[in-house]
């Protein structure tokens, strides 16, 4: 039985003003030009058996930069690497051609309190993605090329590539618009997106406030969401049938040794 456990922390650069210190009100004030730098970790735990058998941690910062500022909205720019094909197996002629499509920019809209109402350059971005993987089908062996069919359903429209864009800027939108007490901590019920289709999944979440320096207007905010277990392990087992699906095997003991 595995059970896994992602928290995502995030650091906020000076966007609301302290009025106390027993709570904190998330308002962006920006500018035309303006460029905000967040770092955002997170950490994944993996349990098997009640025993921890993964404990990674990876950390990064994102660069937004704010197009316009409107009187009730703001316009903003965020250059991501796309990882679509990170840790995929791709020959090295297909190397030059994937490292065209490294970044994706991304282009989104919030209101005058910074909280994210979505992205304006959804097409864009999907025929981009679309290319990609067109090119990749193209050049590949039909065995090779059946894995990434079976990813490519996964991006096969831009509500749900929307969706996993959005995923990503809500780690850096969460706290916007929303005040938040330096003492208690926030319990939520949260449900993510299922890619796969089906019901959602559902997770517990907490938000805390680590410490404050009210002077230079920063404070470190940590986000924990513990996912069900059996709704993990459902989206898993789904994800492998898809994979394993569009793999082709000799015999089934050649599956399993692969597998």
């Amino acid at each position: 039985m595995k059970s896994l456990l992602p928290i995502f922390i995030l650091i906020a650069q000076p966007i609301f003003c302290f009025a106390q210190t027993d709570s904190i009100p998330m308002i962006a004030y920006w500018s035309k030009g303006d460029t905000r730098t967040f770092k955002v970790s997170k950490s994944k735990i993996q349990y098997k058996d009640g025993k921890l058998v993964k404990d990674e941690h990876a950390s990064h910062s994102s660069e937004v930069i704010v197009l316009d500022s409107l009187t009730d909205s703001y316009l903003l720019e965020w250059r991501c690497e796309n990882n679509i094909l990170t840790g995929k197996p791709l020959p090295k002629e297909l190397g030059t051609i994937a490292e065209k499509y490294r970044y994706l920019t991304i282009k989104y809209k919030t209101n005058d309190s910074g909280i994210f109402e979505g992205i304006s350059n959804i097409e864009e971005v999907s025929a981009l993605i679309r290319d990609l993987f067109k090119i990749i089908t193209n050049n590949l062996k039909p065995e090779e090329a059946e894995v990434f069919k079976s990813l490519k359903s996964i991006y096969d429209s831009p509500e749900a590539i929307s969706g996993i864009l959005t995923k990503e800027l809500q780690l850096i939108h969460w706290p916007m618009g929303g005040i938040y007490s330096t003492t208690d901590t926030l319990e939520y019920d949260e449900e993510l997106p299922n890619f796969l289709g089906g019901d959602p999944i559902k997770g517990k979440g907490k938000i805390m406030i680590d410490s404050v320096n009210a002077q230079a207007g920063l404070c470190y905010m940590a986000n924990t969401l513990n996912i069900s277990e059996s709704d993990s392990k459902k989206v898993i087992t789904d994800m492998l049938s898809k994979v394993t699906g569009a793999l082709k095997f000799a015999s089934a003991a050649e599956k399993e040794k692969k597998m």
